[in-house]
């Protein structure tokens, strides 16, 4: 079922007429942005710290462009809208400090944030999952899905308060199989497409410290 719906969604990206997803312009190229709606969006040019660790965030969701993006790749299934979402992803870490703090003694990994496997199954893809791995070929990072969610929780985006969030998704992260693949050690690179309080990438960062990474970052899209 979920590959017939993989096959689905990019009939739906051939066949869509090329229009900008934020305003409706019709656009000659393939990123799914008019170039007017392109610039407005606001590339950062540094991290910011969520308790005593980094986030490496490309753009804030309030930007208009973005939100566009990450809506039409996670509610309408335009698979398409990760190649301009990465290259938002890769054009922010060229321009901040990430890549001259890399270790070349240490292991990398990329480990997306799950979705729950109904809503994978229902969709067809994880966003997160498709988004950490286009991010992969552009850095030659590596991406390991080494977390499942364990439980299905309600979408943090309908809950405003901060302990309430936290709550909802307190321990619903698991290791899976393939975080055996990871060495102790190792740097982990928690990746979502937003983080809005951090609460969700902080369950993550809890799920793999058994894992005994050297040290954990934390890496979106969008923040809020």
């Amino acid at each position: 079922m979920a590959e017939l719906r993989k096959i689905i969604n990019r009939a739906i990206d051939a066949i869509l007429p090329a229009i900008c997803v934020n305003c409706g312009h019709p656009i000659e190229s393939n990123d799914l942005l008019c170039r007017a709606c392109r610039s407005k969006i606001i590339i950062k040019k540094s991290p910011r710290k969520i308790r005593k660790r980094f986030l490496f965030s490309a753009t804030e969701y309030s930007d208009p462009p973005t939100r566009s993006l990450i809506k039409a790749l996670k509610y309408k299934g335009i698979i398409s809208a990760t190649n301009p979402l990465s290259q938002l992803m890769v054009e922010y870490l060229n321009n901040s400090n990430f890549f001259k703090e890399i270790n070349s003694a240490k292991k990398y990994f990329i480990v997306p944030v799950p979705v729950h496997f109904f809503k994978k199954w229902k969709r067809g893809f994880d966003h997160s999952e498709l988004l950490a791995k286009k991010i992969s070929n552009e850095t030659g990072i590596p991406t390991t899905v080494a977390l499942r969610r364990k439980k299905w929780t309600p979408p943090q985006n309908k809950i405003k308060n901060d302990e309430l969030r936290k709550e909802n998704v307190k321990n619903c992260f698991a290791l899976n199989k393939k975080s055996e693949l990871i060495p102790k050690g190792s740097v982990l690179i928690i990746f979502d497409d937003i983080v809005t309080s951090g609460a969700t990438i902080k369950e993550a960062a809890k799920a793999l410290r058994p894992l005994r990474p050297s040290k954990i970052i934390f890496m979106a899209i969008a923040s809020r």
